[in-house]
């Protein structure tokens, strides 16, 4: 499966629902784990 989002905040992505395992991320904005927190928390 592949799935791809244009979202903002990365609270918004439903990775958890989505039963994703592996998530690339490519902005160049989340480079610390603390930026990364909202992708974490999505799931």
């Amino acid at each position: 499966m592949f799935a791809l989002f244009f979202r903002k905040e990365p609270s918004h992505i439903p990775w958890g629902q989505l039963g994703a395992e592996y998530i690339i991320e490519s902005t160049g904005v989340f480079t610390t784990i603390d930026k990364c927190q909202s992708h974490l928390q999505a799931g």
